[in-house]
């Protein structure tokens, strides 16, 4: 199986969780594999648009902690376009 079509994978078998439970496990699928999310088959802006839904998600929780981690993705993803 291609590398890139792991997280997909993953993801897709994530449906039958709660959305909280999904947000939760998706949070903990980037954060510990960042390069997944960087070879990732889609263009920047959709990581960046799935990551500011799951940054709102946190931010209303009051979960900053996370959310200062999704946007060290974010840069990462911006940094990795720009090379």
């Amino acid at each position: 199986m291609e590398e890139n079509k792991r997280p997909k994978i993953i993801i897709l078998g994530l449906g039958e969780l709660a959305h909280e439970e999904f947000m939760e496990v998706f949070y903990n699928l980037i954060i510990s594999s960042p390069e997944d999310i960087l070879g990732y088959d889609e263009t920047p802006e959709h990581k960046i648009a799935k990551l500011n839904h799951l940054l709102e998600f946190f931010e209303e929780r009051e979960q900053y902690e996370k959310c200062a981690k999704i946007k060290d993705i974010q840069e990462l993803i911006k940094d990795n376009t720009n090379e």
